[in-house]
């Protein structure tokens, strides 16, 4: 008996020393300083103290696709990490992310490494296994229905057409994510939809896009700290001119 008694304390013991463990690592998380990047992201889902905004920018993986249209969200995440000196490394949800502390919440940005058309693939399990909120997700996409330099922000709704978003909803089961939408112009002539997007920007365009690049940081900001209405607020204004 005396050793079952035994074998029960240290069973409590090192149960115990793992939730310290847990809660420990959880509040070194949250007190890191602002804009200074985790390379390594942890399970700490569980934890009251651990708020996570997820940050999706969509595009297409690979050299070939960098400067078109449809990778203006990996544009802005590629923007934002640099301005916070942060580094985007592979990870197993088939995605490149860096987390960081900003705003005072913690932030999870993410680029899928699947093509557009299957970015739910690497958005779901991700925010299935950190049990992130809906309210706390934002997804970056061109929108050929916006004028070019117009930004957007819209709370849910459906995919007006763009696969990428099309598939994360599919793979989440809801379109109540909010979106920023970056207008990257309509085809001229005949040239189909599909292939305009993967069309490299003119250097005009690229320069006009860059004067934005603040405006988005700006709209992002107030999604985190006050909502989706606020960073409405902010975004959805009149575009630039054409370039």
């Amino acid at each position: 008996m005396l050793k079952d008694q035994t074998g029960k304390r240290y069973a409590f013991f090192r149960f115990f020393v793992r939730v310290a463990f847990r809660f420990v690592k959880c509040i070194a998380e949250q007190s890191r300083p602002v804009g200074e990047s985790l390379f390594v992201v942890h399970d700490c889902s569980n934890c009251l103290q651990n708020i996570m905004y997820l940050v999706v920018g969509l595009g297409n993986p690979g050299a070939q696709y960098d400067g078109t249209r449809h990778n203006v969200g990996f544009y802005f995440l590629d923007y934002l990490a640099g301005r916070l000196d942060l580094s985007f490394s592979e990870s197993k949800w088939q995605a490149a992310t860096a987390k960081t502390s900003l705003w005072q919440k913690n932030i999870l940005l993410m680029k899928p490494g699947t093509f557009m058309n299957r970015s739910g693939d690497a958005v779901a399990p991700l925010v299935h296994f950190f049990k992130i909120q809906t309210e706390k997700i934002v997804v970056i996409h061109d929108d050929i229905d916006v004028p070019f330099g117009r930004i957007k922000a819209v709370s849910g709704g459906g995919a007006g057409g763009h696969n990428g978003i099309r598939s994360i909803i599919e793979k989440l089961g809801t379109d109540a994510f909010s979106r920023i939408k970056i207008g990257v112009g309509r085809p001229v002539g005949s040239m189909p939809p599909d292939r305009f997007v993967l069309s490299l920007f003119s250097g005009d365009e690229r320069a006009a896009l860059a004067e934005r690049m603040s405006a988005i940081e700006e709209g992002l900001r107030m999604f985190v700290q006050e909502g989706i209405n606020s960073s409405m607020n902010v975004l959805n204004r009149k575009p630039l001119p054409q370039p």
